[in-house]
């Protein structure tokens, strides 16, 4: 799900089962967190919500950048780098989507854009590492669906559909 560095500890803000991890955390302008409380999904803009000394979460993931804020376009330049991409998305009916692109290389510029060109009425959609650390496993509609990463990964999003 989120970046982290060769000794795979996380590069920004990260809870699991409520315990914070690391200390690290990325610059609040231009970075999101995945929020996971009470079962709900929320992606909250750290510009304008930053975490709080002290602040609580099931679970919290710190990624950048936006490739859509408040619905209006994230990425204002295509620098031209290609990769897998990830991203967590929510739309005006909170609807939440994990969107993945594993099998082939696109820049997060071409990503922000296929995305805007669903016609999905996104409200916010967060970057999440992508290259080869991007992987998806899921069971849909009775299809299995697997990407597995090119490299091992720490820490992944895992959502279970409650009984």
């Amino acid at each position: 799900g989120g970046y982290f560095h060769e000794d795979y500890s996380p590069s920004g803000f990260l809870v699991a089962d409520g315990k914070r991890i690391g200390e690290r955390i990325f610059d609040a302008e231009t970075s999101g967190l995945v929020v996971i409380d009470d079962g709900r999904v929320s992606i909250r803009d750290l510009n304008k919500f930053p975490i709080k000394n002290g602040e609580r979460f099931d679970a919290a993931l710190q990624s950048y950048p936006f490739l859509v804020k408040n619905g209006e376009p994230g990425v204002r330049s295509d620098s031209g780098k290609l990769a897998r991409r990830t991203a967590i998305g929510v739309d005006t009916a909170g609807t939440v989507y994990i969107i993945v692109v594993p099998s082939r290389s696109i820049s997060l510029f071409a990503f922000m854009h296929e995305l805007i060109a669903t016609d999905i009425p996104f409200v916010s959609v967060l970057n999440l590492d992508g290259g080869p650390s991007t992987g998806i496993y899921t069971v849909w509609n009775g299809e299995r669906i697997r990407a597995d990463s090119m490299v091992p990964v720490p820490f992944v999003i895992r959502f279970k559909k409650e009984k």
